[in-house]
């Protein structure tokens, strides 16, 4: 079975504060706290992701590197992916269906609208998520007993995950 956390970044210096391209903006004291605090959520549920992806925008980097720290795991399950920043719902199934798939655990870390999105899809729920909101969600498997009785598991993909853990708040 495959896991996957969608997250969006944690909370950043607005852009007229920080004066700097949005890409550029930095995680808030606030967006800090956050991270630490929903870290110690995914340690206590014991969400562990083996590699994070994760958008080039300052706020996500940053908003990984803590979660990889106070986890206390190594940095280099860190894939900084140019192609996260902004994306769509189906610009990220794209990129799930071709880059991830195969992964036992991963989180993405991007921004909204298209991470929620994109956790709406791929579970069937509605999702709108707040800074540092997160949902891991487990792919469903069918099991068929196949003429000569052996069983075999068919993987879905749109609609085909279900809610593991979340953290929408």
């Amino acid at each position: 079975m495959n896991f996957i956390s969608l997250a969006r970044h944690a909370d950043s210096t607005p852009s007229h504060i920080a004066r700097v391209e949005d890409i550029d903006r930095p995680l808030s004291a606030f967006g800090i706290t956050q991270t630490i605090a929903f870290s110690k959520k995914m340690g206590a549920k014991r969400v562990e992701p083996d590699i994070f992806y994760v958008s080039p925008a300052q706020r996500s980097i940053h908003t990984a590197m803590i979660l990889i720290r106070e986890l206390q795991l190594s940095y280099d399950r860190l894939r900084v992916v140019k192609n996260l920043y902004n994306a769509s719902e189906y610009e990220l199934l794209d990129f799930y269906e071709h880059k991830v798939e195969r992964e036992k655990h991963c989180m993405i870390i991007g921004h909204n609208p298209g991470i929620s999105n994109f956790a709406s899809l791929l579970s069937g729920e509605s999702y709108s998520y707040p800074t540092m909101g997160c949902v891991t969600l487990a792919q469903k498997t069918q099991t068929n007993q196949a003429k000569d009785g052996s069983k075999h598991t068919q993987q879905q993909f749109a609609k085909g995950f279900e809610q593991l853990f979340a953290c929408l708040s």
